[in-house]
């Protein structure tokens, strides 16, 4: 007979073994559990002094995401000031907690998880977009698109020099309907006031001649580096500027502090309502999130944890030094110190483009092997264009930006979006004179990889933050009319490449999760769905299958995530990338109390895989404080389906007085719905797959 401390080791040893299997790793936790003797864990010996909390959420099941994933199906959680003192079974609370004066509240049966860490978004973007010309699903033949913008400029309440800014323009729907690429012609006439529309995408931007005018870009202009000003056959400007040509824009619009403040109290409104706990910014700029941040924090009005990658868009090796001190003394004067219980400003990264995005008609991703083009003698038939896409920096210059970055104690968040961009990072990586330490280099987006360069980001070091929604198939893989589409420029062999997170795993990666918002929906349910599925949803309306059921259906054969391992790239493998694996990630003592209340137990195996994304979030908490609570018996998610009413109290004591009067003020504006009309999260319209 083996004793129970025998066993007891024998299972732990097995579920290290398994953990990518949902349903061994799941039910060999669940013996675990009845195995324990102890009834939680408090970080202390035994005592009999109690641990006194402030605040205790019980009643229902508590999953930790600890290292051994650990599982409690009556769990309490115990805090005191937005610490965790105590984890573990209801039944082992009073033995080990002081409950007198703690504020509780009882779930009523709904599960508690840690909150969610997004390791690549857009707040401000998001809040910015609210507040601007917002585009909707129906603007997309040129009338309509002439007609929303004039509505937006009458009547006219600004300086005529003041520029305005439409987003969500569906650049690729354009071209499609009118047959043509916009140019600065098509917003001829309706004002002289200079105007922006801002692609959906976040790589394109078509601008009129008064703007034009302004930027100073004329047939003689050079293309900037990472950037392109497109030209007719005669060489003229046609008003589109991708990748950075866009961004120097940024230098003519000054938002005022009242507007960037409002903007992201709009933005972390809906991701608290996401349960999302920590965000990475991943294009800082001085200019607007520096102040934006600064001053909510400042007011006592930060709702979650802000960490922030400054974003370079010419690596000039000549001037580095200096733009990165400048990014120093910025970090000094903004950022609130080591991570505490209440949510601070990080300022520790660097955002750095090595190119564009893989999906047609943009192609700006830099690939091994030419895009395809339709050949001009027969439409449907595609040939390889003359030439392939550089990145935008060579091997030896990144190798030298990488080090120097890393010599100023930043860390490094890559876009690298096409196999050549990966391909050329991973080889300036291997480069470098010394090993990397951990978690100081990770690259976003990732969708094209040459599969004989999946072993090389373990060996090198490097992080993996992926979207796992880009995996389902939607008009920007599969055009609905006609072949003009992404399956036809980068054909059959590369498509089948697409989305490698789960082959990645497999070769020993953690794949961290990045929502990518506002340019994709923030709807992490939806999310870790096709994490596991491989293919949409049919019910949650952010999907395109939703709206088309010809989506339902996976892109290739690339492998998926099992919930366990999905699930740590919203939390452990986040925490990780942060160094801040010690404060947050996991529900366990000694950690910040950053959790959420589901609706739904998204472990439950008798919920089928196709069915993850019918859930939604009925609270958050961020350091002890209550950011976000559903109200009671309304329907407040983004499944047509489901219901996300909250049917527990959660006392007005434990609510951040902030966050309790963002909440039910900008509820009844509605936010998400009016971040419905842009970007990600479109009504009606399927998801478009684009990235920053």
């Amino acid at each position: 007979m083996y004793s129970l401390g025998l066993m007891k080791f024998v299972i732990i040893a097995f579920i290290a073994s398994v953990e990518g299997n949902n349903q061994v790793h799941i039910f060999a936790r669940r013996i675990m559990t009845t195995l324990t003797v102890s009834r939680g864990h408090s970080g202390e010996k035994e005592s009999k002094t109690l641990l006194k909390a402030t605040t205790v959420i019980t009643g229902g099941s508590v999953y930790t995401m600890n290292d051994l994933f650990d599982w409690y199906p009556d769990g309490a959680v115990a805090m005191r000031h937005g610490t965790i003192i105590w984890v573990g079974n209801s039944a082992g609370l009073r033995d080990h907690v002081n409950l007198e004066g703690a504020s509780t509240v009882n779930t009523r049966g709904h599960p508690i998880m840690p909150g969610l860490i997004d390791s690549h978004m857009h707040p401000l973007l998001a809040g910015i977009a609210v507040l601007s010309c917002v585009l909707d699903s129906n603007s997309v033949k040129l009338a309509d698109l002439q007609s929303k913008i004039l509505a937006c400029l009458e009547p006219e309440t600004t300086s005529k020099d003041e520029i305005l800014t439409v987003v969500n323009w569906d650049r690729p729907g354009f071209n499609s309907v009118n047959g043509h690429d916009a140019t600065y012609r098509d917003l001829e006439g309706l004002s002289s006031r200079p105007i922006q529309l801002k692609a959906s995408d976040g790589h394109s931007t078509l601008v009129n001649e008064s703007l034009l005018r302004l930027l100073n870009i004329t047939a003689t202009s050079l293309n900037p580096p990472g950037g392109k000003y497109a030209k007719d056959a005669s060489g003229q400007p046609t008003g589109i500027l991708e990748d950075s040509a866009g961004y120097q824009v940024l230098k003519l619009v000054k938002p005022s502090i009242e507007t960037l403040t409002t903007a992201a109290s709009i933005a972390q409104s809906v991701i608290n309502s996401h349960g999302v706990t920590s965000v990475v910014d991943a294009a800082v700029t001085s200019q607007l999130q520096v102040p934006a941040y600064s001053a909510l924090y400042d007011a006592g009005n930060l709702t979650s944890r802000y960490f922030g990658s400054f974003v370079i868009f010419d690596p000039d090796l000549q001037e580095l030094k200096t733009v990165l001190s400048n990014f120093s003394q910025l970090r000094t004067t903004h950022e609130t110190g080591p991570l505490n219980a209440a949510p601070g400003i990080n300022l520790g990264g660097i955002k750095f483009y090595m190119d564009g995005v893989i999906t047609y008609p943009t192609s700006s991703g830099a690939v091994l092997e030419p895009y395809l083009l339709p050949d001009p003698k027969n439409a449907s038939h595609w040939i390889p264009a003359n030439s392939t896409i550089a990145p935008f920096s060579s091997g030896s210059n990144l190798t030298e930006f990488l080090d120097i970055v890393m010599e100023n104690n930043f860390t490094v968040h890559l876009h690298a979006d096409g196999d050549a961009a990966v391909r050329t990072l991973l080889d300036s990586i291997e480069a470098l004179p010394y090993d990397l330490e951990d978690n100081r280099i990770a690259v976003a987006h990732a969708e094209l990889v040459d599969p004989i360069d999946y072993h090389r980001f373990r060996e090198l070091n490097i992080r993996l933050i992926m979207q796992y929604q880009w995996a389902q198939d939607s008009t920007s893989y599969h055009a609905i009319n006609g072949t003009k589409d992404t399956s036809h420029s980068l054909g059959p062999v590369r498509m089948g490449y697409l989305q490698p997170y789960g082959n990645l795993t497999s070769m020993g990666n953690n794949v961290i999760y990045g929502s990518d918002f506002p340019v994709e929906p923030l709807d992490p349910f939806l999310a870790l769905q096709i994490a596991v599925t491989r293919m949409g949803s049919l019910t949650d309306k952010n999907s395109a299958a939703s709206q088309n059921p010809i989506f339902y259906r996976p892109i290739n054969d690339q492998g998926p995530l099992s919930r366990i391992i999905a699930m740590r790239g919203f939390t452990t493998y986040g925490a990780q990338w942060l160094n801040a694996s010690s404060q947050i990630g996991s529900l366990e003592v000694g950690k910040f109390a950053d959790l959420i209340v589901t609706q739904h137990d998204f472990f439950d195996l008798s919920v089928p895989n196709e069915s993850i994304a019918d859930n939604a979030v009925l609270m958050t908490m961020v350091g002890g404080q209550v950011v976000y609570a559903a109200d009671s018996n309304i329907s407040n998610s983004s499944s047509q389906n489901r219901q996300s009413g909250r049917d527990f109290p959660v006392p007005q004591a434990l609510w951040s007085a902030t966050a309790f009067e963002q909440q039910h003020s900008w509820r009844r504006r509605d936010p998400e719905k009016e971040l419905m009309r842009f970007g990600g999260l479109r009504e009606g319209c399927g998801l478009h797959l684009h990235k920053h």
